[in-house]
């Protein structure tokens, strides 16, 4: 595809399609099967798209309206729904367990925050409240933490970012990457255990975090 590039792909609950990013230009949504076959354009003006437990919708990030807000389409390609209104660079949604939630992040007073808004758009929460740059949130199975990565680099917000552990209602649980391990982020669960994206090291790291964190499970 020469110059497109593919970004942020999310399996499908049933794990029969997969939804992901188009960058040639200006940035679309995609479906295919999980096989390559039957791909299709969801939505336009659009990237970061992150699917709900239950299959039906998909959440996903446009600035379509002149700011960078989070959107929920049926996973036909129907209903569209803004959810946020009116906010600062939202990022990254990322439905909880039940559905009822999304989280995300976005910038505030000079820093970046983890948000969780309903899907119905109502009950926009803020969660992390330190300076510091706060980013790529993501649910436990069970719905009651969420992994972020953190850094307090203002010139870089991704250098020396650390994988972090909060309660789903805000509250600060541990920070599960060591300083100086290098850059943590995008971390994601998995039934075993938890999973992080690292730039400089080897899989003995996964056995760490699970070892620093015995209750994600």
């Amino acid at each position: 595809d020469g110059l497109r590039r593919k970004r942020l792909p999310d399996w499908s609950p049933d794990g029969g399609k997969i939804v992901f990013t188009v960058h040639d230009g200006r940035p679309h949504i995609e479906v295919m099967d999980a096989d390559g076959h039957n791909r299709v354009v969801l939505e336009k003006d659009a990237s970061g798209p992150s699917w709900s437990p239950d299959g039906g919708k998909i959440a996903f990030v446009s600035i379509r309206d002149g700011r960078r807000e989070i959107y929920v389409v049926g996973a036909d390609g129907r209903g569209l729904e803004r959810v946020t209104h009116d906010f600062l660079d939202g990022l990254s949604p990322s439905f909880s367990p039940d559905g009822r939630w999304i989280a995300f992040w976005g910038g505030d007073d000079g820093f970046h925050h983890i948000y969780v808004v309903g899907a119905d758009g109502n009950n926009l929460k803020r969660l992390t409240h330190n300076q510091g740059h706060h980013y790529h949130p993501t649910w436990s199975p069970d719905g009651k933490t969420i992994a972020y990565a953190s850094s307090n680099n203002n010139k870089n917000f991704f250098h020396g970012a650390k994988i972090h552990l909060m309660a789903a209602d805000g509250k600060y649980l541990k920070q599960l990457s060591k300083v100086g391990d290098g850059i943590d982020y995008q971390p994601d669960f998995s039934p075993v255990g938890l999973a992080v994206a690292p730039t400089s090291k080897t899989a003995a790291i996964w056995g760490r975090l699970k070892s620093r964190a015995p209750d994600l499970r």
